[in-house]
Order: structure tokens, then sequence, then C-alpha cells
């Protein structure tokens, strides 16, 4: 049955998430910390009115396949780039030590994976379900929730995270829209962040 997303609901779950991600990026047990807390807020997202889907058809898996290239070589385009700025590339070293206590590839692929998923049903199956219902532009529901996706990473202080954050936030959010299914954006998600943070690091 389909539940309508309130606003004290969404503000409660926004409020989660900006008092939570500052002490998890803190933390020397991020992966861990991070896998907990968006593994207990997107089950609490799904039950106050979040979508859940995960079960794809052959458009869904096209999309799939081509946007997560997609956003690899963008990424790598913008580490090419970033290469020629000393901020950035401390700041990109900085996120990749986020990992570096785990030694075992596959706790960490496995981890992001999951991150991923759970960070879907929070922020497109949640965030922007509710932006995109109650604001009649959805360019800039789109935006908005971006810009909060962006803004819950300014507590790292990594000016090159918060623009990446931004850049994946909304086209996520842009493709959740179109498609109306959170399940395109969890599966992108899930395969994205292993393959750039573990499997072909750009490091």
């Amino acid at each position: 049955m389909y539940k309508q997303i309130n606003l004290y609901s969404f503000i409660f779950v926004i409020l989660l998430l900006f008092v939570s991600w500052p002490i998890i990026f803190s933390s020397e047990y991020f992966l861990y910390l991070m896998l907990i807390s968006t593994g207990i807020i997107s089950f609490l997202a799904i039950f106050l009115g979040g979508d859940f889907q995960l079960k794809i058809n052959k458009l869904e898996a096209t999309i799939i396949f081509w946007v997560t290239i997609l956003l690899y070589f963008l990424f790598w385009i913008l580490n090419f780039i970033g290469g020629f700025f000393k901020f950035a590339r401390e700041d990109i070293e900085t996120i990749y030590h986020l990992l570096d206590n785990i030694d075992n590839i596959y706790i960490v692929i496995f981890g992001l994976a999951l991150i991923g998923l759970f960070e879907e049903l929070i922020w497109r199956g949640f965030i922007a379900k509710y932006l995109i219902e109650k604001i009649n532009s959805p360019f800039l529901a789109i935006l908005l929730s971006s810009l909060l996706y962006a803004l819950v990473h300014i507590y790292t202080y990594n000016i090159t995270l918060i623009i990446a954050a931004f850049i994946i936030g909304f086209l996520l959010s842009f493709i959740y829209y179109i498609t109306g299914k959170v399940s395109t954006t969890i599966y992108i998600h899930m395969i994205w962040t292993p393959l750039i943070f573990a499997i072909f690091p750009m490091r």
C-alpha cells in the first residue's frame, strides 16, 4: 500500500543524518559505523513511506550499466583535473584514507555495496521522493535533494568530496525522477562505489 511521507518524518530523517554523519566521518571505524547508521535510517525511511524496490527490468539494467560507466569515467576526468591542484589531491587522499584500516578487500567491497543500497533508500527513495512530490518544479526538487546530500558531507571539510557528492546526488536524483524507481539508482550506487574506491581506485 502506498504511504505518503509527511513533513515531520522528512525533518526527522534529515536531522538523524546531519547529527550522525559528522561523528561517522571523524571515526577510524568509518565503514562499520556508516553501515550501521545507514542501515538503521534506511529501514526507518521505508517504514515512514520511502520507496523500496530491488527488481529491475531490461531498460533499467541498460541504464545501470551505462550510467555506472559514465560516472566512473566522469570522476576519472575530474580526478585527472584535480591532480593539478594540491588541495584536490589531498582531499582525494583523505577520502581513501577512511578505508585504509581495513585490510580485507572483500569486506570493503561488500560494505561499500551495502552502504550504496542503504544510501539510495534514504536519499532517493525517501528524501528525493518527498521533495519531488511536494515541490512543483522537478528541477528544483532534484537540486534541493542534491544540495542536502552535499551539505551532509560538509563536516568533512573536504571541498572535493562535497562537490563530488553534489554531482552524484544530482545525477542519481534525476535518474530516480525519470524512472520513478529507486531500484535503478540502488544498483548504480552499489556497483559504482566499490568500483571507484576498492576495485579500480583513483589514487
